[in-house]
């Protein structure tokens, strides 16, 4: 018996659909794009955490070379330190969070806690 290929996920999809992207997946979507692409991430984003499926923040990011809201409605610890990109995501120093594109069109963002086999999805970032 011949088993049909598995379709990997769409990131876009996902993302529009509010559903948790596998890691992989969307760190291969984000090498897709021109890495200039990969960067722009200035604006004003609202923060939805998935496992709570309710907005937690938002803030304005500068973009660039680094990833830093530091205009957030933040109670707690998340992003309040620069993110450093590593193509093709930013990654905190403490390398427990990653943010990475996965909707280049919407602009939107994935987060999760840090990079590797056992690090979820805990939010999704929606440009405004």
């Amino acid at each position: 018996m011949s088993s049909k290929p598995t379709k990997s996920p769409d990131p876009v999809e996902m993302a529009r659909a509010g559903k948790a992207i596998p890691q992989d997946a969307a760190f291969a979507y984000a090498r897709s794009l021109p890495l200039e692409t990969r960067k722009d991430t200035s604006g004003c984003y609202a923060h939805k955490c998935l496992p709570l499926g309710c907005y937690v923040g938002c803030s304005y990011n500068c973009g660039g070379d680094s990833f830093y809201p530091g205009c957030g409605t933040y109670p707690f610890g998340c992003f309040q330190i620069p993110l450093g990109f590593m193509d093709p995501y930013y990654l905190s120093l403490k390398q427990d969070m990653a943010v990475v594109v996965v909707d280049q069109e919407k602009k939107t963002l994935a987060c999760y806690a840090g990079v590797g086999n056992n690090c979820g999805q805990c939010c999704m970032c929606y440009k405004m």
